[in-house]
């Protein structure tokens, strides 16, 4: 048997023989168990819900980036403002800060 050749093996071959032997050892063990499988759930789930927020708010970011780049094009192409705002849907202080800034 491997469990003779590898110490290792034989205890954890003795310890599983001791705690399926006492049921409330072995009820102890199932606990540990689920707290221990609730906690990475939940750690999981932060995780999740993290990415998730993370990465909404960098394709929020991007798109605004995207307006304003597209504003100052058409700025640059000589659009005037009311053209530009229907293009980006940006009103006209965020345009004339952009065109100010640049």
């Amino acid at each position: 048997m491997i469990a003779s050749k590898n110490a290792e093996i034989r205890k954890a071959t003795d310890t599983l023989y001791t705690l399926s032997s006492d049921e409330e050892t072995r009820a102890q063990y199932e606990m540990r168990l689920k707290v221990r499988r609730d906690q990475k759930a939940e750690v999981d789930w932060a995780y999740d819900d993290g990415m998730e927020k993370g990465m909404a708010k960098g394709l929020e970011k991007g798109r605004e980036e995207r307006q304003e780049e597209i504003a100052l094009n058409a700025l640059s192409e000589g659009l005037p403002l009311h053209v530009v705002q229907k293009i980006t849907g940006l009103d006209a202080e965020a345009i004339q800060s952009l065109k100010d800034n640049a």
